[in-house]
C-alpha cells in the first residue's frame, strides 16, 4: 500500500528545506538547498512543484498553507503539463540528493520529467520523503521551501517574463519614442510658420532679419 502520514502518525520527522536562489530564466530557476536535519530512515526525495494562480488583483494566491493538505500529487506530462496543482519534477536517493537544483531544465531524474517552467509565473516548492516498512510505503511531506531567515515563510520563485515579450516590450517603447520626438518636431515647426502665413514670400527674409536685428513693426500690417 501507497500511504501518506502526518509526522506524527510515522513516527518520523522530515527536515526542513531552504532556498537560496542563484538564476532565474523565463522557463527555469536554480537554487542552492540546504536543510536542517538528516532522517536517515528516509530512503528517496521527491522535489514538488506548485504554480501559484493568480486573484482578481493579479496577485499570487497560495490556496493551501500547509502542503499536507494536498490529496493528489502529479508528475510533468510533456503534453499535458499540470495546471494549479502540485507535480513531482525530480527524484533522489536521500544520500545524493543535489545542494544545486535547477526546476525546469527539462530532464529526467528517476523517471520524472522536470518540464521547462512558465514565464512570468510564480512558484512554490516542498519536498517528499519516502520511507518503506516493508510493504508499506510512507510519504513525509515537508513544509514549503523558505529562507533560513524566515522559516515560516514560503518562498515564492518568480520566472522571467518571455524574451520575445521583453522584445515586443522594448520595441514599443521605442516605438512611443520616435512618435513623441516626432510631435515634439512638429510643434515647433507650427510655431515658426504662422509667420510665413503673414508675411509675403519676398518680405520675409527681410522682415526675419529686422526681428533679429531687435526692429518691431506690426504684422497686421506687413
Amino acid at each position: 500500500n501507497d500511504q501518506t502520514f502526518s509526522e506524527n502518525a510515522a513516527g518520523q520527522l522530515i527536515p526542513q528545506f531552504f532556498a537560496d536562489v542563484q538564476e532565474v530564466t523565463d522557463t527555469s530557476f536554480s537554487f542552492i538547498l540546504s536543510w536542517d536535519r538528516v532522517n536517515r530512515n528516509i530512503s528517496h526525495y521527491e522535489i514538488v512543484v506548485l504554480k501559484l494562480s493568480r486573484d482578481v488583483n493579479d496577485v499570487p494566491r497560495l490556496s493551501k498553507t500547509d502542503p499536507k493538505a494536498f490529496q493528489e500529487i502529479e508528475s510533468f506530462s510533456e503534453d499535458h503539463p499540470p495546471e494549479d496543482k502540485p507535480y513531482i519534477t525530480a527524484r533522489f536517493n536521500s544520500r545524493n540528493l543535489p545542494y544545486i537544483l535547477t526546476v525546469g531544465d527539462k530532464r529526467h531524474y528517476n523517471g520524472f520529467y522536470n518540464g521547462p517552467l512558465d514565464p512570468g509565473s510564480v512558484y512554490v516548492i516542498f519536498l517528499r520523503g519516502t520511507i518503506l516498512r516493508g510493504r508499506q510505503t510512507v510519504h513525509l511531506t515537508s513544509p514549503y521551501v523558505s529562507t533560513r531567515s524566515r522559516k515560516d515563510v514560503p518562498t515564492y520563485f518568480h520566472t522571467e517574463e518571455h524574451k520575445n515579450l521583453a522584445v515586443i516590450h522594448l520595441g514599443v517603447a521605442l516605438g512611443a519614442g520616435a512618435i513623441s520626438a516626432t510631435f515634439i518636431f512638429i510643434l515647433m515647426v507650427c510655431r515658426v510658420r504662422p509667420f510665413d502665413k503673414l508675411l509675403g514670400s519676398k518680405d520675409r527674409d527681410k522682415k526675419y532679419a529686422k526681428l533679429k536685428s531687435g526692429e518691431h513693426e506690426n504684422l497686421s500690417h506687413a
